[in-house]
């Protein structure tokens, strides 16, 4: 390997253990980041419903959209490890 090379295999990486985490349905922060994630949508949903007269289209159009994207990601990481949560709490 040259001197102006940069290697990237030996040094800790978050971004890549926060993706396995999400991969990996038997740790905590899986579980955490699905609830993140729900909680989030609601959220929106509830500030979207208290203050829909005072929003704009753009705005209320932006804020569907970004529900709809919580809970497609939401689904789809459940579905995409959907046996192997079940595994978890069936005996």
């Amino acid at each position: 390997m040259k001197d102006n090379e940069f290697n990237c295999s030996n040094i800790y990486c978050p971004a890549r253990t926060h993706i396995y985490c999400l991969m990996n349905p038997n740790s905590l922060s899986f579980f955490t980041s699905l609830f993140a994630v729900l909680v989030a949508s609601i959220i929106m949903l509830f500030y979207l419903m208290i203050r829909w007269v005072r929003l704009t289209k753009f705005y209320r159009w932006t804020i569907t959209l970004s529900i709809v994207t919580c809970l497609i990601l939401f689904y789809g990481l459940v579905h995409y490890n959907g046996l192997t949560i079940a595994a978890i709490f069936l005996p």
